[in-house]
């Protein structure tokens, strides 16, 4: 049932007001109206009728009851809009600087994408922090994965993240944090001599590739909004060259090997998601890749590229200053000394003065500096568009061909066997470099990406012996390379290597060995012996174990 109370509490009322009657008076001059659904009025009469108060009540409903709600009433809910971004990882670090990584050349083939492709932004989930001098590595959850004990960090062949010390011994790191050995930086070649690059011929009006001397130009694929400066070609009679102003020439933009622009850039970056910083007049703008402005001529260098390489010349440091490339449908700019979040089409993300300082996103997060100090942030996902994972490389790798001309730019190449030892589909290879006709002068190894590896000396000038059965043995799916040394008498020694896992390594018995020999199942080698005043040769089989992928004596 309901109840009445509102009539209750309009005696009471009565009671408290002067000039009242009784409540058996008041309470026979009570008049009530429910013509209203939620309400009922009462009204309280004095005794010569006229009204002491009227109110209205909100009638008190049955327990469990529903509120009726008109057909034409809207419940309106309000939901918190999700701010722009947030802290990850609150500013609590002490760094110099802390963010995106260089990345170098990532390939050893000339003139395509992944070589041209460098000096620009690294996109992935390692990140470098510096203190003073040195260098490490940290990631996007604030973990350390390296003290900051390297001079140099910088991505290089088949990306890999190389840490070089001030000892140059140099170790990589993969992007689930492990670490190499440390070894000798000659281990970790990145570049070959001479210096490849593109240009636009001033007197031929169309592209030039130089390397070490040589024109390459007929193996550049058509590019997009690649910066080229103009080159000047000199001839002597003998060769042709092609020179450049590298430091004070402007650039042009190249779109499907064809000018789109003209001669107007002081410096540009690299094409990512669709624009590629310029500047212009001393200020930064973006374009794209049609040479449309996106992106006004308004700001100043945003990064030192060589931020996590300790470069000296004549002068002291050596500076490299530039504005970033875009990650994840976005692009850091800065202006002022101040830095802001803005998207690829022009629109502000996080405005001028909320951060100190912004490294560039990746997958939605980014190394950011508030109070003097370093952080983590999330940018939401609907301001962002997040880039595909550039993982390392998985593809077939380089060719044979693409190898073999690799190794002939160490110098002079013998004994070159290109095979997949290890079984992971790549091709590999060994090779010898040579001096004075056949002397060795190192064993080397290209993987499958480039890289090459010098295998520990010890030929002390001895020459190698040419074999008309080639140097590549395989058994239980593995690959061997083997070549006969020595100084061309009675004697001689067999060298014998082999891959696991993508890493090339001498197998233990190769000292012992004088030839390596394979028959049906069967592997032996031979021992001379002396003894009976001339030579007699001994067959010794070989066993293969698959476990620690070496040779032993039977």
């Amino acid at each position: 049932m309901k109840y009445k109370r509102n009539i209750v509490f309009l005696l009471s009322m009565c009671i408290l007001l002067s000039g009242c009657g009784t409540m058996s008076e008041t309470t026979s001059n009570v008049i009530t109206d429910s013509s209203d659904n939620n309400f009922e009025t009462a009204s309280v009469m004095q005794e010569d009728d006229s009204p002491v108060i009227e109110a209205s009540v909100p009638e008190v409903q049955e327990d469990n009851a529903v509120p009726e709600v008109s057909e034409n009433e809207e419940t309106e809910i309000t939901v918190p809009e999700e701010p722009v971004w947030k802290w990850t990882i609150e500013p609590t670090f002490d760094y110099d600087y802390a963010g995106i990584i260089c990345k170098g050349h990532t390939s050893f083939d000339f003139f395509t994408a992944d070589y041209l492709d460098y000096n620009t932004v690294w996109y992935s989930n390692l990140c470098v922090y510096g203190k003073g001098e040195l260098f490490g590595i940290t990631d996007y959850e604030g973990n350390i994965l390296t003290p900051p004990e390297y001079r140099e960090i910088r991505v290089g062949v088949g990306e890999k993240c190389i840490l070089e010390d001030a000892n140059y011994q140099c170790r990589d790191i993969s992007r689930d944090g492990t670490l190499s050995p440390l070894v000798s930086g000659e281990y970790y070649q990145e570049v070959t001599n001479g210096w490849p690059f593109i240009c636009w011929s001033k007197e031929e009006h169309r592209l030039v590739g130089m390397n070490d001397g040589e024109e390459y130009s007929d193996r550049i694929k058509p590019l997009t909004a690649y910066p080229v400066q103009e080159a000047t070609k000199h001839d002597n009679g003998n060769y042709i060259w092609y020179e450049t102003d590298w430091q004070n020439g402007k650039y042009a933009l190249v779109t499907n090997n064809e000018l789109i622009t003209d001669f107007i850039y002081e410096d540009a970056g690299r094409l990512h998601e669709g624009i590629i910083p310029v500047k212009k007049d001393g200020k930064w703008g973006y374009v794209d890749q049609n040479g449309n402005t996106v992106i006004d001529f308004a700001y100043d260098d945003a990064w030192e590229r060589n931020r996590s390489m300790l470069i000296y010349d004549e002068n002291g440091h050596y500076t490299d200053w530039t504005a970033f490339d875009a990650t994840d449908g976005t692009v850091v700019l800065c202006q002022n000394g101040q830095y802001a979040l803005y998207s690829v089409d022009g629109e502000p993300i996080i405005p001028f003065g909320e951060l100190e300082e912004i490294s560039p996103l990746y997958q939605g997060k980014a190394w950011a500096k508030s109070g003097g100090l370093w952080g983590v942030i999330e940018v939401s996902p609907d301001k962002i568009q997040m880039s595909e994972i550039s993982d390392i490389p998985v593809s077939e790798g380089l060719t044979e061909e693409q190898l073999y001309n690799q190794a002939q730019n160490m110098g002079t190449v013998a004994a070159f066997t290109c095979a997949d030892f290890d079984g992971n589909n790549r091709k590999e290879a060994f090779f010898i470099l040579i001096k004075d006709q056949d002397v060795i002068d190192s064993v080397c190894f290209i993987d499958s990406s480039g890289n090459i590896t010098f295998m520990p000396e010890g030929y002390n000038g001895l020459s190698y012996y040419q074999s008309n059965n080639g140097y590549y043995e395989e058994y239980q799916g593995k690959g061997f390379f083997y070549c006969d040394y020595g100084a061309y008498g009675s004697g001689w020694s067999t060298m014998l290597y082999s891959v696991k896992d993508n890493i090339p390594y001498q197998l233990d018995i190769a000292p012992e060995l004088q030839g390596f020999y394979h028959e049906g199942d069967r592997f032996y080698t031979t021992i001379n012996e002396f003894s009976a005043g001339y030579h007699e040769s001994y067959e010794f089989d070989l066993v293969y174990d698959s476990t620690s992928q070496q040779f032993r004596f039977q």
